[in-house]
């Protein structure tokens, strides 16, 4: 052979090793092989950063320092099984999880395909492996927002079909599946106080409660969900260290003694476009939640609206209905009254009718003006011209006052007094003459203010001489006693020569606002 031959035949063995050393080098997979004595005899870039060994520190060492020690002896008895088959390659793995442990002592979920080579007589096993904990973890992932979205499924349904649900309960298990669905670890729903304008928590799981208190009301621009309040839409806090929602506030060292790093803050938007409250979920590492997450939770979100704003029309419903039994059986006992009383002072049946059909009136009257303005109060001028107004001509009424609306207790009892008063000047008093004059003025409490309630007087003048009744009929003890009784107000109701006057003091309490 000659010198020149003998070189080519020397290279091409080195020229191979190297082309093959760098097949190796670039491959994607982690590649080891070993001996039939199970010991390390090939270990690649790959596995190098799959298990965390150098080649050089894993060369020459048991194949179990790759598995953890309660597979190792099952894996023995595999791999003698496979050297006794065809020189084939097989899939482990295809029918069982295999399992690896890295250097740390960590263990992960393995794809494996092993093969078996004579070379030079002896055994060589090889096998590729590949990492597969994203796949297994994202299939996890996966199989729980599944459940998460059948329990949401099943949570809504029994809602419908159930209609008597607890909704605080319900609330708590949208969160349950919200933690799910979102990989979060805490979670809780609030309802926006529309009195206080506060954000108050009805459901949440996994704080404490001192976590709890500390956020058990809050207000606009404080914190994830109070910032999302303000803004009126979702706030995503990827590290509460950097935050300059938190950072800064005492809010921070709360978030990090209940472990939150992450937060996110989705409003519950109602169908009329109000916000109800609010959907948070809360992580101890710092992260942003993905976008499949965020379309879930805006999922949930729109769900537990719908749930809130349902159980609250039901809870308007059930309101309506007792506070409609109230005020029938209200109107129904004061007709009663009446009927009773004006029967008893009535000398004939004509005069029993119309006295009855006009304190009927009165009282149909109130409810009229009451509904209008949808049982939120009447003003009290629109309330003393409804009842003169069937008596009234050029100059023979005054009515002057602040602009001031009564409750509807006050509003019912002030109505049956005026409709007295109105009929007996009708009859006997200032307009029953046409140079008679009837002045009904009110100002606020002895101060000049509202808040210390409202004094009305009633006065005529320009009628017949007054002789004071010899007694006091259905009429007159109505005057008198009504408004004590039903509104803890006060009367004061003379028969001067001159003319009929009354006061009536009516409490604070028994106005609802000022017009503005």
């Amino acid at each position: 052979m000659t010198k020149i031959a003998r070189k080519q035949g020397e290279h091409a063995p080195r020229s191979s090793e190297a082309k093959l050393a760098r097949i190796l080098a670039i491959a994607g997979d982690a590649i080891v092989s070993m001996d039939a004595q199970h010991r390390i005899t090939l270990f690649n870039e790959a596995a190098e950063r799959m298990f965390g060994y150098s080649s050089a520190e894993a060369l020459g060492q048991p194949i179990d320092i790759l598995i953890p020690t309660r597979f190792q002896a099952a894996h023995r008895q595999h791999v003698e099984l496979f050297a006794l088959g065809p020189e084939v390659a097989r899939r482990m793995g295809e029918r069982q999880e295999v399992t690896g442990r890295r250097r740390s002592g960590e263990e992960f979920p393995i794809e494996a395909s092993i093969s078996k080579l004579h070379v030079d007589g002896e055994l060589v096993y090889t096998t590729v492996l590949r990492d597969i904990t994203r796949r297994k973890k994202a299939e996890e992932a996966l199989r729980e927002q599944l459940l998460a979205v059948q329990r949401l499924q099943t949570l809504g349904s029994r809602f419908v079909h159930e209609g008597d649900g607890n909704l605080k309960e319900i609330l708590g298990e949208i969160v349950d599946v919200a933690i799910a669905i979102s990989s979060a670890d805490m979670g809780n729903m609030q309802l926006l106080d529309p009195t206080t304008g506060d954000l108050q928590i009805v459901a949440q799981r996994g704080f404490a409660q001192w976590w709890l208190d500390y956020w058990d009301s809050v207000s606009r621009g404080q914190g994830a969900c109070g910032t999302a309040l303000e803004r009126g839409e979702r706030v995503i806090i990827e590290d509460v260290e950097k935050s300059p929602i938190f950072v800064g506030t005492p809010a921070l060292g709360i978030q990090l003694r209940a472990g939150v790093r992450a937060v996110q803050s989705t409003p519950l938007v109602g169908r009329s476009g109000h916000v109800l409250g609010m959907f948070s979920t809360h992580y101890r590492t710092p992260l942003r939640p993905d976008e499949r997450a965020l379309r879930a939770l805006d999922l949930l979100a729109r769900q537990a609206a719908d749930l809130i704003e349902r159980e609250r029309a039901e809870e308007r419903r059930q309101l309506l209905i007792r506070e409609l039994d109230h005020r029938v059986k209200n109107v129904l006992a004061r007709v009663a009254a009446v009927a009773m009383h004006t029967g008893r002072v009535s000398s004939t049946k004509e005069e029993l009718l119309n006295s009855l059909g006009d304190r009927i009136q009165s009282l149909a009257d109130a409810h009229v003006l009451l509904s209008r303005s949808r049982w939120q109060g009447v003003g009290l001028a629109d309330l003393v011209r409804h009842q003169l107004a069937p008596y009234t001509n050029a100059g023979n009424t005054t009515i002057d006052g602040p602009k001031v609306r009564l409750t509807s207790a006050a509003t019912e009892a002030v109505v049956m007094v005026l409709c007295e008063l109105v009929t007996n000047a009708a009859k006997y008093g200032a307009l029953s003459m046409p140079q008679g004059r009837v002045s009904v003025t009110w100002a606020a409490g002895s101060s000049g203010r509202l808040s210390e309630g409202i004094v009305i007087r009633w006065q005529e003048t320009g009628g017949p001489l007054v002789t004071p009744p010899m007694r006091s009929g259905y009429g007159t003890n109505l005057i008198r006693r009504l408004i004590p009784h039903e509104i803890d107000g006060a009367v004061d109701l003379l028969f001067k020569a001159e003319g009929v006057s009354c006061t009536i003091t009516l409490p604070a309490e028994q106005l609802v606002a000022r017009d503005r």
